[in-house]
């Protein structure tokens, strides 16, 4: 078996075979300084160091592995953070973007006592053949009608309908919002929303105002 031999004197590392060094009694001489030393203790003395080293390597190799470990860890807790705070904010249009996980939205908001709100896409709403006529019984008396079309492939809250009288100059003379407990029926949950594809037909009362009306103009928002 060959070993590793550090002199003494020089420190210069040369290796022996085990075998020789017991021939001689231990004795080995330098080649580099040529000092003669017993090798025996040295051999023995640079296997302790070899141990130690090993040691050492060993518990530093752990450590390290365990502050690895530990960072990863601690990452994934952030990711998980960050994903569920997206969620969080984001759950209405996650909700209506991906219909398929409404359900476990809705559960885990059940959970911590939030709801999730309806779409408000304004732009997939649409106010068709809308009129404003007035009432041929009663005096005083106009009619709205409309109807509202969601276009969307998900269900969106019921909008306020603007509507704004003019004059023969296209002035705004007068204004009415119609909030969705105006327009519908005794009954009606407005938290369902309107379902996608749906329509809604409408017949607003509204009082004539003093001034005189020339045109009007109408339009949904939130």
């Amino acid at each position: 078996m060959i070993i590793g031999i550090d002199c003494p004197s020089c420190q210069s590392r040369f290796k022996v075979a085990e075998d020789q060094i017991k021939l001689h009694q231990g004795l080995v001489c330098c080649g580099h300084c040529f000092t003669l030393f017993n090798a025996q203790g040295h051999a023995q003395a640079n296997a302790e160091k070899t141990k130690h080293s090993g040691a050492n390597l060993s518990k530093t190799t752990r450590e390290s592995a365990w502050k690895n470990g530990w960072a990863i860890f601690l990452l994934l807790v952030l990711l998980l953070s960050a994903l569920l705070q997206t969620v969080y904010f984001l759950r209405a249009e996650i909700s209506w973007r991906y219909p398929s996980s409404q359900a476990y939205l809705k559960l885990a908001c059940k959970k911590i006592g939030y709801d999730i709100a309806l779409a408000k896409q304004i732009n997939l709403l649409v106010l068709d053949d809308t009129d404003l006529l007035e009432d041929e019984l009663r005096v005083g008396l106009m009619h709205l009608s409309g109807t509202i079309i969601n276009q969307a492939a998900f269900s969106q809250a019921y909008p306020t309908i603007e509507l704004a009288l003019t004059d023969i100059e296209g002035r705004t003379k007068y204004t009415r919002g119609f909030s969705p407990h105006d327009y519908l029926e005794h009954g009606t949950d407005a938290k369902l929303g309107l379902a996608a594809g749906q329509s809604l037909s409408l017949m607003l009362p509204l009082a004539n105002p003093d001034q005189s009306m020339a045109g009007y103009r109408v339009r949904l928002i939130y």
